[in-house]
């Protein structure tokens, strides 16, 4: 009771100051679904691609997936903003790079790489795996994405991010099954400003406080936390979130142990390396 009190009054601290009060909600928990990180997991060969994404709907109860959008608004399966360099191709950011130019790069350093477009991974779902969650990471990086110093291009960038994830969720029958994850709650909001019941979840590396906070402001499905050693999330916690209404998914877990520990506290959604 006492560790719910401390949650308790955190939440008011943060949310009296508008004068704010949130009331109970409370959401059904069922079981902790494991979610292959980057994809695959455990895949024995390169994360976010199409071999790693078939390997995590095998294994797992579903896949997370890092995203970019291209040159010709086309999304990308890729933690990083930048593409690696290869033959004549001297690398750059994604969006600024072609889909032409994406398909080209195929061998770089002595390996294979392949970049994976969402729409593939999309149809793939719904054919083989439809009963299957698939969390998007939406990635935005300075130096890549349009600067904070320009507003406009910003929301450009983030609109038009929008509309083509949000097209091929409807498209392939996936809006229920999606959570859509990122930092950036502008990019978010736009999810929540539709009449379709997408999942957002804003991404938090610490204050999963200030997190929840945001969440419940702003009406998303809940948080995405990452939960170590140094920086971890309580069951009461979650109990707490779950009565007021919102999920949490949390990342990575590296081995059994650490699954077996993060399943304890349960979480709606794990991203792991690990499915057993």
């Amino acid at each position: 009771m006492q560790k719910i009190f401390v949650v308790l009054l955190i939440l008011c601290v943060f949310s009296c100051k508008k004068g704010e009060t949130f009331s109970d909600d409370p959401v059904d928990f069922e079981f902790t679904r494991v979610l292959a990180h980057r994809g695959g997991g455990l895949f024995d060969g390169n994360p976010n691609t199409f071999e790693a994404v078939v390997y995590g709907l095998e294994h797992y109860d579903g896949i997370e997936v890092d995203i970019q959008m291209s040159s010709n608004n086309t999304i990308w399966l890729s933690h990083d903003a930048d593409i690696e360099a290869c033959g004549t191709y001297v690398g750059g950011c994604f969006n600024y790079t072609s889909d032409d130019q994406i398909v080209k790069i195929d061998s770089c350093s002595g390996f294979t790489r392949n970049y994976t477009r969402l729409d593939d991974v999309l149809a793939f779902m719904q054919k083989n795996h439809p009963e299957k969650y698939i969390s998007l990471d939406a990635k935005f990086f300075d130096g890549c994405s349009p600067s904070v110093f320009d507003i406009n291009a910003m929301y450009r960038y983030y609109h038009t991010e929008f509309l083509q994830v949000s097209a091929m969720l409807q498209k392939y029958n996936m809006v229920d099954r999606t959570l859509i994850e990122s930092e950036i709650p502008q990019f978010l909001d736009l999810f929540v400003e539709t009449d379709q019941k997408y999942h957002e979840y804003i991404s938090i590396l610490t204050d999963y406080d200030k997190g929840s906070v945001t969440a419940l402001q702003k009406n998303y499905d809940g948080i995405s936390f990452k939960n170590d050693s140094s920086n971890s999330i309580s069951s009461d916690y979650i109990d707490l979130m779950h009565q007021k209404g919102l999920r949490i998914q949390i990342w990575t877990t590296l081995d059994s142990l650490q699954l077996a520990d993060a399943k304890k506290i349960h979480p709606d959604f794990i991203q792991s390396e690990v499915f057993e």
